[in-house]
């Protein structure tokens, strides 16, 4: 292709025309934008031509478009020719078409990190992607995960339909698998029916790392358990999994986190021989994370299942009146019999099961207010709210739905938030507790002391009540410093006209002490440990219509 000095093209060859698909009596009084084909930035023709102008020649690699629209690479080599005089006359372009030689590099690229068969990252890439994620762990001091997989009895699979079907098998396992993950996370072919996953993401603790591993590998095994059709067959297939946490060691290295998944991966014995699928590096901590995941699956269950229970633990004035009681939660398990909120409880707030356990409870108490209007005087029930259920756009909706055919139930309802809730976006805090205020519904800080004690929420929110946590109360007796903290505390409450419950009571001495604060109520041991709400309710409404 010749063109003057204006960029005009005056002349092209007989392969011009096949390469491009413009007949010359269209390419001739064009300009070579003609070719454009918008794959390279406004810059890139900048530059070209500031160096044409500079030594009169330029040599590079150019995508251009064809007549039809279709694409392909050139390398072009542009010279300036001038006349006699020196003035600048032409320029002359000679280009190859390389299109097949950069598809076939291109694929040969492709192939270098990537499984032929599957498409996905081969143990290469992988190693790759280990690399880099041991270096963001090592710098943040934080953990990552990754797995080895294989395909249960595959082998067999391969001897009775061939290796065509197994092929095809390998390749919709490898789609299950990846439609489970997120993006960011890695999944790869290793070799044979071996794939391995790297997890994005890093985490700061050694259990919150193994509680998201387990929860993805439940997840990957799920997927691989569901019956597939191939071949006129149906097939069941199941997961070896293996899991590691690294960096394990300062100096931890790729193939060696690969050979510790590998080596747990090995430990996945058959589900049919007793043995576990799904396998942690580190023993102790596989046993730990899969008892906190099974019970994660049976609380699950339980909500539906009728076994949760509401107990209830007395709070009573100066004289030792019961005024009302605070629910707890309680898991009363078919095997495992009454498990301790401790264990559950701190597995629910990690995931949704939290808001469904709350809700739960909150259908419940009111129901208890609604038993118990006949009595005289009808007690108060306090019951905690989580993080995650007050923060829910639906809470105050619900409650008050369940609170409308009861509404005198809402007046002797009491809410117990953490100070974490109060210090989060405190304009909707402030908005939804006035919401339920306004139905009758009263708020308690639980445990305060121990969060940010701040008296600008207790001035500006409104709260009815504070309780002291246990902490305080139990040393109080013998301890100045936490006893002027009571104190403080009480003094506090009394100036702004809140009320105080103090936890932990538990003994004659606790009870001697607090008669110094005669306005508190206390809820503890010494009056009464908790108790099925029927239980509770029997010795309370002794006598009453409830």
């Amino acid at each position: 292709m010749i063109t003057r000095a204006d960029g005009v093209i005056v002349a092209v060859n007989p392969t011009f025309v096949m390469l491009t698909g413009y007949p010359e009596s269209e390419a001739l009084g064009q300009t070579p934008r003609l070719l454009r084909s918008g794959q390279h930035p406004p810059a890139f023709y900048k530059e070209l031509h500031a160096t044409l102008a500079e030594r009169g020649c330029w040599s590079g690699e150019l995508i251009n478009r064809r007549r039809d629209g279709s694409l392909f690479t050139v390398i072009m080599n542009i010279a300036a020719v001038h006349d006699r005089n020196g003035q600048l006359g032409y320029y002359v372009a000679a280009f190859s078409d390389v299109t097949t030689i950069r598809q076939v590099q291109e694929r040969m690229d492709y192939l270098t990190w990537h499984d032929a068969l599957t498409g996905l990252p081969n143990r290469l890439l992988l190693t790759d992607r280990l690399r880099q994620m041991l270096k963001i762990c090592l710098r943040e001091a934080h953990l990552a995960v990754a797995m080895v997989l294989d395909i249960k009895r595959f082998g067999a699979l391969n001897e009775a339909l061939g290796v065509q079907v197994a092929d095809a098998v390998l390749g919709m396992i490898a789609n299950r698998l990846r439609r489970e993950l997120r993006t960011g996370d890695t999944l790869a072919r290793l070799d044979g029916d071996e794939f391995a996953v790297v997890l994005a993401g890093t985490h700061d603790s050694s259990e919150t790392a193994a509680h998201h591993a387990r929860l993805v590998a439940g997840q990957l095994s799920a997927a691989v358990a569901e019956p597939l059709k191939i071949a006129g067959s149906v097939l069941r297939l199941g997961l070896g999994i293996g899991i590691t946490l690294f960096p394990k060691y300062e100096n931890d290295e790729a193939g060696e986190v690969l050979r510790r998944a590998q080596t747990a991966r090995h430990r996945a014995g058959d589900p049919e021989a007793g043995g576990q699928s799904i396998v942690f590096f580190d023993e102790r901590m596989g046993q730990s994370v899969e008892h906190r995941f099974r019970l994660e699956q049976e609380l699950h269950h339980a909500i539906t299942a009728g076994e949760l229970r509401v107990y209830l633990q007395s709070q009573v004035d100066h004289d030792g009146r019961i005024t009302g009681a605070e629910a707890l939660l309680r898991w009363q398990h078919p095997q495992r019999g009454l498990v301790p909120p401790g264990e559950f409880i701190p597995i629910a707030e990690r995931t949704e099961l939290i808001v469904q356990l709350d809700r739960w409870v909150l259908g419940e108490v009111v129901a208890l207010l609604a038993r118990s209007a006949g009595c005289r005087p009808a007690p108060t029930l306090s019951v905690n709210v989580s993080p995650r259920m007050f923060a829910s756009p639906g809470f105050v909706d619900e409650l008050r739905t369940l609170l409308a055919p009861h509404p005198d139930s809402a007046r002797r309802l009491v809410i117990e938030l953490t100070e974490g809730v109060l210090v989060h976006d405190p304009e909707v805090v402030a908005e939804r507790m006035a919401a339920l205020g306004a139905l009758g519904v009263r708020f308690s800080i639980d445990d305060f002391g121990t969060g940010y004690s701040s008296l600008t929420y207790l001035k500006r929110l409104p709260l009815h009540e504070l309780k002291i946590d246990r902490s305080f109360i139990l040393e109080a007796p013998h301890d100045a410093d936490d006893a002027a903290l009571v104190g403080l505390i009480v003094s506090v409450a009394g100036h702004l006209r809140l009320e105080v419950v103090a936890e932990g009571v538990e003994t004659a001495v606790h009870a001697d002490w607090l008669r110094s604060h005669p306005g508190v109520r206390r809820q503890g041991y010494l009056y009464g440990r908790p108790v099925p709400a029927g239980d509770w309710f029997g010795d309370y409404a002794s006598g009453c219509d409830a």
